[in-house]
């Protein structure tokens, strides 16, 4: 579906909505090939998607999203910063940290909650670097 190019883009968003419904290996595998998409508007939401089901694979895709011109889209970047408010994997540190300096505050808000609920010392630092930080939902 995401690879046909026939398929438009608002109908490839409209498969994510019912994909984010089923959790199964079919499903996951169109997830994977959408988060490969040259449309942001389908990528990120489908890394969204996986992100939220605990697939630590997507953050470098996600951390390139929140640094590209799609950090411009504030719904786009409201969605992913959502979806980082349920990371807890200590694994997921090193992507958080650099997500803490994100161009979007709620991806900055969601990477500094993430880092709090891994309850791992490796997330003091980067927590220590924030308390600094203009926004006091990132503090």
């Amino acid at each position: 579906m995401f690879s046909y190019p026939d398929s438009s883009q608002s109908t490839q968003i409209r498969a994510l909505l019912v994909l984010e419904a089923v959790n199964t290996p079919a499903a996951r595998a169109a997830l994977v090939e959408a988060a490969n998409s040259s449309h942001v508007s389908v990528r990120v939401p489908a890394l969204d998607i996986l992100l939220s089901r605990g697939d630590l694979s997507v953050l470098p895709a996600i951390t390139s999203a929140a640094f590209s011109s799609a950090s411009s889209d504030d719904n786009l970047m409201t969605g992913i910063g959502g979806t980082l408010r349920g990371v807890s994997d200590p694994r997921a540190i090193p992507a958080l940290k650099t997500l803490l300096r994100a161009p979007n505050v709620w991806v900055r808000r969601g990477a500094a909650a993430d880092l709090r609920h891994t309850h791992s010392q490796k997330a003091m630092t980067p927590l220590s670097g924030a308390l600094g930080h203009s926004d006091r939902q990132v503090r």
